[in-house]
Parts: C-alpha cells; structure tokens; sequence
C-alpha cells in the first residue's frame, strides 16, 4: 500500500509540474487515486506507451483543486467558557490579504534579584518567592498572591506549573496544595 501511496503521489507531482506555475496544494489525491484504479482496471498504457495527457496525469490536471484561500484572520475560541477566551475579541469577519511585514529582536537579558517584570516568567519569580522563606511550607494561593496573580486562568497556570514543577523535584509537597523548595534550589539558577 505504501508503494501504491508513493507512485500515486509521484504521478500527482509530474502531473502538476507539466503545468508551469500550478500549486502542487491544488492536486486532489482522491482523484489521482480514481484515476489510477481506472488505469490499472483498463491496463492502459501497458503494451503501447500512455497518453500523457490521459491517465493520472489528465485526471489531476483536469480537476484541480480551487486556489487556497489566505487564512490570515485571529483564531477564534468558539467554547464561551474556555480559560483562553479573551473578553472583547476583535476577529475580522473575512480573511485579509498579507502586504507587509516586520520583525522586531528583541535582546534577553538575565533578569536580576530584584527584577519582577514581565520578561521575568512564573518559574524565577516562584524560586525567588520560596527562597526567602526556604523553610516554610507556602500554599497555592499564597503565593499567586504573592507574584500578584489575581486573575483565575493564571492561577490555574500558575497550579499547573507548581504540579509539574514537584514531579521534576524542585518543589518538596508538604501536603495538600503546599510546597517548599527542594534544598538542591535553594542556590541554584533557574534557565
């Protein structure tokens, strides 16, 4: 089957290239395959050489796919209660054609002791947190608030990451939703 997968997808490319400019997206492989069963039926092309412009490749080449529309739209969170659904989403109904575009670098730099800003993920503020009182056991909720975590869908981030973080043995559970940090973090950069 794997042969018969690859002939077929071949034919389809020789079919598309005979044709100067033509996507190779717009080859329907269902077609392609009809016509390949059809020409297997018929054994056509077996004791005289095939016509180029029947077979596979007169098949593909005459039911080419429409051209693909651009999708450059937003994706849209269709479940109204999902944790990723940000209120007043502005989605354009149509799809809109790409003109132009820019790249921005920016430089990373390595976040200080002090340093709580944006660049400055979950994980080192949570480390930094733990490491003032290495031997208390702080709960969930204290420390969301804490890094001023205020919205539900960042707690429920933040939960995760603290889970994920213990089963890689960088938090110690003292219980049910508490933690303390792991002695071999107390000193060690996190990356």
């Amino acid at each position: 089957m794997l042969t018969v997968y690859q002939t077929t997808r071949r034919a389809m490319v020789d079919a598309v290239e005979s044709r100067p400019g033509t996507n190779p997206d717009r080859a329907s492989f269902t077609i392609a395959l009809h016509a390949v069963r059809e020409q297997l039926v018929t054994a056509e092309g077996i004791l005289s050489p095939a016509d180029v412009s029947g077979g596979v490749t007169g098949a593909v080449l005459t039911g080419l796919l429409p051209l693909r529309r651009a999708r450059t739209s937003a994706r849209l969170v269709k479940c109204p209660i999902s944790q990723y659904t940000v209120a007043g989403q502005s989605r354009p109904k149509n799809s809109q054609r790409i003109t132009a575009m820019s790249v921005t670098l920016h430089e990373v730099g390595i976040p200080g002791p002090g340093d709580t800003s944006r660049d400055v993920g979950f994980k080192e503020l949570t480390l930094r947190l733990l490491r003032t009182d290495p031997d208390r056991a702080w709960r969930t909720v204290e420390i969301s608030r804490a890094l001023g975590i205020t919205t539900t869908p960042k707690y429920r981030s933040l939960c995760t990451q603290i889970n994920r973080w213990a089963d890689q043995f960088m938090l110690v559970r003292e219980g049910r939703g508490r933690y303390r940090l792991a002695p071999e973090w107390l000193t060690q950069p996190t990356s």
